[in-house]
């Protein structure tokens, strides 16, 4: 439905959505322009990602665009956990608690995206000091937490937390 509003708010009516479970997908061959998968990548062990990011090269259309976002390895959060795989672990505690999660690499990124060309790749990252929790986008900001910080000069001399993710943008040629 947001989406709905904000392309209609843009002028774009006639176009077609749908949200659907990444794993039971089943749509014609060349049947969509975009594909947009944000953090869903990332909760799935990395083989079976490259088997949907390969869905999703067959359901695109040729010049069709795909946009993705996935976390990162330099995320405070790669290594918490029961490790499951290389980069794979079962997230303890926090507001993902029991999730599997993979944080990805370039290489890996690189593999993910081999049929694709790749025309836009950040890395968006942001930090806060140790004593916040990992949780605290979540929970320390949008739920009205409050940490106050009454030394601004030491903030980071404890260490800090960092937030990692990538945006890709990508075609099909």
């Amino acid at each position: 439905a947001n989406a709905k509003m904000r392309l209609l708010k843009d002028g774009v009516s006639n176009s077609s959505l749908h949200a659907t479970d990444v794993e039971k997908m089943d749509f014609d061959e060349e049947m969509f322009d975009l594909i947009i998968s944000d953090g869903v990548l990332d909760h799935i062990p990395f083989e079976k990602a490259k088997r949907i990011v390969s869905s999703f090269y067959r359901y695109l259309k040729k010049g069709g665009y795909l946009f993705i976002s996935l976390r990162s390895i330099t995320d405070s959060e790669c290594g918490r956990g029961e490790i499951i795989d290389k980069n794979t672990y079962l997230l303890e505690n926090g507001y993902e608690d029991g999730e599997l999660q993979h944080f990805f690499d370039i290489r890996e990124i690189d593999e993910l995206l081999n049929n694709f060309k790749v025309f836009d790749l950040e890395l968006h990252e942001e930090i806060y000091p140790s004593f916040f929790s990992l949780d605290k986008a979540f929970l320390q900001s949008s739920q009205g937490q409050k940490t106050y910080i009454h030394n601004l000069d030491h903030v980071f001399d404890e260490g800090f937390l960092k937030s990692s993710r990538y945006y890709i943008a990508a075609e099909k040629l």
